[in-house]
């Protein structure tokens, strides 16, 4: 599901009629991964390098992505994803004789990074997040025009009908 998120900033100085707006879109798909990494449980104390391989090249194209969405999307900024990481490199040095430990490892730190991931992409169903940085957006005379901004980007942007 492609994912449109607006943003928009106030220098500042607080010249709103200056704020930018700036779309940007995410597809954010975990389902490879998340199927490795079940397989990877259901093999119990078994694992195989395989599974493992399946999870590594899983996350292998979702990875970059991620570190692309934390510069793109400002809510995903906090996102740290290093734990898990380093968890499935440790299971992939295991080579031919993954452990269960460290398949409990690597599926550990995705059950925390899953819910964070979601939190910084917003609501599954397609909502809207709306981050104000109440430093530089401190009335509601702000608000209005930094809304505005957005909507005239949306508009513009031909993602909405």
């Amino acid at each position: 599901m492609a994912q449109a998120t607006f943003s928009a900033s106030i220098a500042a100085s607080g010249n709103a009629e200056a704020a930018v707006a700036a779309p940007v879109s995410a597809v954010i798909d975990t389902t490879d991964l998340v199927a490795a990494l079940a397989v990877l449980t259901a093999d119990a104390e078994s694992p195989t390098e395989a599974h493992v391989t399946d999870a590594t090249d899983a996350w292998a194209i979702l990875e970059p992505v991620l570190a692309g969405l934390v510069v793109a999307v400002p809510a995903a900024a906090g996102l740290d994803y290093s734990d898990f990481d380093d968890a499935l490199g440790v299971l992939t040095s295991d080579g031919a004789s993954p452990t269960e430990a460290h398949v409990t490892d690597a599926t550990d730190a995705w059950a925390i990074l899953e819910p964070t991931l979601n939190l910084a992409l917003g609501p599954a169903s397609g909502g809207v997040i709306l981050t104000i940085d109440t430093a530089n957006v401190g009335t509601m005379d702000k608000l209005r025009k930094a809304r505005k901004a957005i909507e005239a980007t949306a508009l513009g942007s031909g993602v909405f009908s």
